[in-house]
């Protein structure tokens, strides 16, 4: 217990070092600003990416293990939304149809800070998590309710 480091860096890598070896992974994911360990050999890391990801911490090194964002779904008119349904819509609305981007995470810009608030008393590892970002939102994370949506996900 309390023998592993980890770091990120805004070159789009996390680095977990004990007391022996530093291991580093290279992501495809926009930089990291804050982590937080979930338990003795797992840490989420969130930042520009808008969504926290799982790492896992083995003796061979640090690997992806998944995002913990699961996609919202869009309601209301897709693909199938006829051209004169939508331009009605966009006029009722007073919108133009290029007026902006949708973001398809909880958070709409970079998360800045991760917190544990509970952890499992028997072995440790967070049950609870909060992340705040830019978007002035303060989002409260349920470890167990995400590991559930996201096929038995594990720490």
């Amino acid at each position: 217990t309390g023998n592993r480091k980890a770091v990120v860096s805004t070159q789009s890598t996390g680095n977990s070092a004990n007391l022996t070896k530093v291991h580093t992974v290279l992501t495809s994911n926009l930089p990291y600003s804050c982590l937080l360990w979930m338990s003795e050999s797992s840490f989420a890391a969130a930042g520009f990416n808008y969504c926290p990801d799982l790492y896992t911490v083995t003796a061979d090194g640090v690997t992806f293990t998944a995002k913990m964002d699961v996609k919202k779904e869009k309601s209301g008119g897709g693909a199938a939304m006829s051209a004169m349904a939508r331009f009605q819509k966009l006029d009722v609305q007073g919108q133009s149809e290029t007026g902006g981007t949708t973001v398809d995470t909880t958070h709409e810009n970079c998360i800045t800070e991760i917190r544990a608030l509970s952890r499992n008393p028997a072995t440790g590892s967070v049950s609870k998590f909060s992340t705040s970002g830019k978007d002035g939102r303060l989002v409260i994370w349920n470890f167990d309710a995400l590991s559930s949506s996201l096929g038995g996900l594990k720490i």
